[in-house]
């Protein structure tokens, strides 16, 4: 036997043991009681105090179900039900040490702790990044880790939507963005919509144009059907019937928790919406779509070129001769044109990614 298959046992008996443990103890009854079990009192003892809180179990590697393919249909299995709950653990886990790796550096950086090294070079040896992008990562660890916080069940938050909330927790506070863009992400998982970084960030500027006010919603649903009915109307397409807006009542924050530092916030730039493709006619063979998700289309599938060329186009011409540009400009006006060759190299990036493509030349 290899050694191999030997480790895929023994990965799959401690997966085993695990759950017979959160079922009530292991096979043979013996052991420590349960997390959440009552303990027996020996005659005439009374208890000392409060029960003990169950404490939180860490996620370790070996509790991923090994990626072997089966033929498998039905329902699933309570083994299968627990396989896929553990890996659901590992995307929210990634999420949440995504959020920490920016603090982690965001620690370095500030504390100096890269010496002798300078910053620079810290982040090109150590992190594999460059300064740029892991000081946007530590602007946006802030709000990413409220999030985490806010929300009971998490799904993935995209750094294009992390990047585009930022503007808006100068406005409202990482405490109530935070609130209202789990409140729009739990909203569209409910009825089926998806929330894009294009649309996402043209929320956000129009709520920097209106001002912010102690009374209003952040990200308010009925804007969001606003943007997504502007786009359809812009592409020329017929506007679905829209489901119709809840009202706003975020969940409560666990008074014990601390809210993240504010960070600054850079200027953003509005990236490429991901739309969904227009419905087919009822005429052609393949009408019948109920089981489909249209939402994940890329724009790729349903946009030309022309915008992108003329994006390469205009950052040609401007990168002609650009050492006399930028000599002797405002320091301020230096960072902007930083930040905004930023925003476009990361909007076309995650488009690669999207399309799962390398964006090496």
């Amino acid at each position: 036997m290899s050694s191999h298959i030997k480790n895929m046992e023994e990965a799959a008996r401690r997966r085993r043991e695990a759950r017979q443990g959160r079922r009530g103890g292991s096979s043979d009854g013996e052991g420590q009681p349960a997390t959440g079990a009552e303990v027996e009192l020996r005659p005439g003892e009374l208890p000392t105090g409060p029960p003990p809180k169950a404490r939180p179990q860490p996620f370790t590697p070996d509790l991923i179900p090994e990626p072997v393919a089966v033929e498998a249909t039905g329902d699933l299995s309570p083994d299968e039900a627990e396989d896929l709950r553990q890996c659901e653990r590992a995307f929210a886990n990634a999420d949440e040490a995504e959020w920490m790796r920016g603090k982690a550096a965001h620690a370095v950086r500030d504390r100096r702790l890269y010496r002798p090294r300078t910053w620079p070079d810290y982040c090109e040896e150590v992190l594999g990044e460059s300064e740029s992008e892991v000081n946007r990562m530590i602007q946006e660890w802030p709000i990413g880790a409220m999030i985490t916080q806010i929300w009971v069940t998490p799904r993935p938050t995209p750094a294009s939507h992390r990047r585009a909330l930022l503007p808006l927790v100068d406005l409202y506070g990482l405490e109530a963005t935070a609130r209202g863009y789990v409140l729009l992400r739990t909203w569209a998982a409910e009825n089926n919509e998806r929330v894009t970084a294009t649309v996402l960030t043209a929320m956000v500027d129009q709520r920097q144009l209106a001002g912010a006010k102690p009374q209003d919603e952040p990200l308010p649903v009925t804007q969001f059907l606003e943007r997504k009915k502007t786009k359809a109307l812009e592409r020329g397409r017929s506007v679905p019937p829209q489901p119709a807006a809840p009202k706003q009542e975020g969940p409560p924050l666990p008074p014990s928790t601390p809210a993240p530092e504010r960070q600054e916030t850079p200027s953003g730039t509005p990236q490429r919406e991901t739309e969904h493709p227009p419905a087919p006619d009822d005429s052609t063979p393949h009408a019948d779509t109920s089981t489909e998700e249209p939402s994940e289309i890329i724009d790729a599938e349903i946009v030309d070129d022309s915008l992108a060329t003329g994006v390469r186009q205009a950052m040609q011409d401007a990168r002609e001769g650009i050492e006399g540009k930028l000599r002797g400009a405002d320091p301020d006006l230096l960072k902007t044109i930083i930040s905004l060759g930023e925003e476009i190299t990361s909007a076309a990036r995650e488009e690669l990614t999207q399309r799962g493509e390398s964006a090496r030349p």
